[in-house]
């Protein structure tokens, strides 16, 4: 998107902290590329996370 400037990418891992079980503990949830980026009007940041092969979004956070 031509709004948005690319401040930081990498390939990372997404996990999320699981309660239901016994013993709580992070399960991975993907593999892929994270970006955070930033509007060029308003200055919001954004963290966007993409699934490695399927690109499908697993992290789309704003502030």
């Amino acid at each position: 998107n031509s709004s948005l400037f690319l401040l930081f990418e990498r390939r990372a891992r997404i996990y999320r902290y699981d309660t239901v079980d016994e013993e709580p503990e992070f399960k991975e949830r993907g593999t892929g590329t994270v970006k955070i980026l930033q509007h060029k009007q308003t200055g919001m940041y954004r963290i966007l996370m993409r699934r490695e092969k399927t690109l499908k979004i697993c992290a789309n956070h704003y502030s």
